[in-house]
């Protein structure tokens, strides 16, 4: 499988302009994108402004919203040079409304081949153990109506993914609803109990959920926040390798 390839498409389909990242080009390429003017799935707002910025190119997808503020933004940004150049100008038009993302690409198949891992797929009918380990990763979550369908779906498709300590469910992974290509990708989501953490249990649940992915035909995705340095180290020691910085707006 072509990992980068899938995630230049993935990528493109998110700024508006399908295979964009696809053809070679350097600088900065502006996308007006009806994207930008609705809620992707799987999100609870949309993004009024996304930039995907890699060392050599930088796409602006804009909507509505925004084309007043157009001029402005590209005066600013104009001379910036770097992702954090551009950074520091929208934070000066947008303030805290900016929010920093790490995209990353998988690149290293070998890595899953060769990792011992003691978690292994959930079955359906160990629905009760996810609930308890949802609720003590979400203590304010008192709705989980939604749960045991969403659980089901999940052991359906081969993503719930789990390791136990002495019959506890410690760590799981979860797969975050994807607004494209749905049977083509899919982003790893992955939650372990606050005692059972830094022992190495979210990766090993992390690797057999990437065996399975590969063993689907899907290509694994990786997102974070730039603050997440946890999640960061995570995704470089199971495979990943960093894609692109993100920013997005969000206006009120």
């Amino acid at each position: 499988m072509d990992f980068m390839d899938k995630t230049n498409k993935y990528y493109s389909l998110w700024l508006g302009e399908a295979d964009i990242l696809c053809r070679p080009f350097s600088g900065v390429r502006w996308v007006y994108s009806p994207e930008r003017n609705q809620i992707q799935t799987g999100y609870s707002q949309q993004f009024d402004i996304y930039i995907l910025f890699q060392p050599e190119r930088t796409v602006i997808s804009y909507g509505e919203n925004i084309i007043s503020e157009a001029d402005e933004i590209r005066k600013q940004i104009q001379t910036a040079r770097t992702f954090y150049e551009v950074e520091k100008s929208l934070v000066s038009v947008f303030g805290s409304r900016c929010q920093h993302f790490i995209k990353y690409v998988f690149d290293k198949p070998e890595k899953v081949l060769q990792a011992a891992s003691y978690a292994r797929l959930l079955s359906p009918e160990e629905y009760l153990q996810f609930k308890e380990f949802f609720t003590a990763n979400n203590p304010g979550c008192t709705d989980t109506g939604w749960l045991e369908p969403y659980f089901m779906d999940l052991v359906e498709r081969h993503l719930c993914c789990g390791l136990f300590s002495q019959d506890l469910l410690v760590s799981c992974t979860d797969a975050p609803d994807m607004p494209y290509m749905q049977d083509e990708v899919q982003e790893i989501g992955i939650n372990t109990l606050e005692l059972y953490r830094e022992k190495d249990y979210a990766a090993q649940a992390c690797f057999t959920c990437l065996k399975q992915m590969l063993q689907n035909g899907i290509c694994p995705q990786w997102s974070t926040s730039v603050h997440n340095a946890a999640s960061q180290r995570l995704a470089e020691k199971i495979g990943f390798v960093k894609y692109a910085d993100v920013i997005t707006v969000s206006l009120p």
